[in-house]
This record gives structure tokens, sequence and C-alpha cells, in this order.
């Protein structure tokens, strides 16, 4: 069974929890926006399938709304259980980029951010090397907001599931993150370099005994 993202208008759901019917429905009352371009989708019972991963592994929720493509309207970042990475135009919900990892499995989230000298978000992710329930290692990239290319990876020698953060600094395309690694303690921790280059440098200093 393929994993799949659903969705449901704001009026459609008004009208299910008020029990109304859904049929000739109109735009709700001061809910601001177009109700057509949903509606001609043509789903009766009101729930749209925004995306249909191609294996059988789940979406993880919830998607991430960033404006990518520059028009004023939040985008759809999707994350599937199998790595794959996809931006839904908001206005259109056509998919903008797509992005996919064989051989690696992802469960976290996914953390935007401004890493390169342009003014659109990308996106940091976790991906893990093998399959449930055996991974033999973790990588961190991120990810292109426009257009999906990678920036930036960062490989770690264990496995790890917390999802990254990320801090808005007032440096142009160089927002701090955090993330946990497994692997890099101790005198010989290796330093991650901040994608942008500079001297923004931070060591791994954690130590963990498992």
């Amino acid at each position: 069974m393929q994993g799949s993202l659903w969705a449901i208008s704001v009026p459609d759901l008004y009208r299910r929890v008020k029990g109304q019917s859904l049929t000739g429905r109109q735009k709700i009352s001061g809910y601001p926006g177009s109700y057509s371009s949903w509606r001609n989708h043509g789903y009766n019972n009101g729930i749209y399938e925004l995306y249909r991963s191609s294996s059988s592994k789940g979406v993880i929720l919830p998607p991430v709304l960033l404006d990518l493509t520059g028009d004023g309207v939040r985008d759809i970042v999707v994350s599937v259980f199998d790595s794959t990475v996809a931006v839904l135009d908001g206005e259109t919900l056509e998919e903008v980029w797509t992005k996919s990892f064989p051989g690696t499995e992802s469960y976290s989230l996914l953390a935007p951010g401004f890493f390169n000298n342009d003014s659109t978000l990308d996106i940091m992710v976790r991906l893990n090397k093998g399959g449930w329930p055996k991974y033999n290692s973790s990588q961190m990239l991120i990810l292109d907001g426009r257009t999906g290319t990678e920036l930036w990876s960062f490989p770690t020698h264990g496995a790890t599931f917390s999802s990254p953060l990320t801090l808005r600094t007032e440096d142009p395309g160089r927002d701090a993150f955090l993330f946990w690694v497994l692997g890099r303690e101790g005198p010989a921790a290796q330093s991650v370099q901040h994608p942008g280059g500079g001297s923004h440098v931070c060591t791994i200093l954690i130590n963990l005994c498992l």
C-alpha cells in the first residue's frame, strides 16, 4: 500500500463538523481566498489526495509550508519515510521538484533555513542509511529550496532519529542549525563547516555511552 498525503479544505471541514451537506457548497462568509479551484478537483467528499509516494512507505506529518516559488503563496514540502522530499505548488498543487535518496529512510521532520545567497528558504534533511530496523549511519543534507539541488552534506557514524533545528540569524544566507549526532565525541571530534563558508564552525563535543 502506497503512502499518501490527504487534505481537506477549511470550508469542507467546517461543513463536516456542522453536519452540513457538501453538495452545492459555496464559499463561507468571512473565509479568505478562492474556493473554486479546490471544488474543481471533483472530490465530492471534500478530501483531496495531495501526494502519493511511489513506495509502500508512508508520509511524515506534518508537512512544511513555505513559499519556495516566490508567488506569495506557501507551498507544501512533503517528506516521505523512504527519504523522498517533494515540493507541491501551493496555488496549483502541482509538483515543483522531487528529490529521492535510494537506500535510506527518514523519520525526521524537515527544517527550513537560509543557507545560500538567494532569498528562498532551503531545507535541511536527516537520512538514515539502511532499512528498518537496521541502520548503519546517518547523514545530514541541505537542499536548495528552489531546485532541490544538494548544497551541503555531513555524514555521521551512528543512526539517529531526532529532527534538526534551524535558527534565524541577521547574517544573510547563514542561518544557524542544530542536530544530534553519534560517533563524533571526545578529543577526536570533527568540525562541522557551515555551508555558507567562512569561519562559522561548531565542534561536536557530546559524549554518549550506548
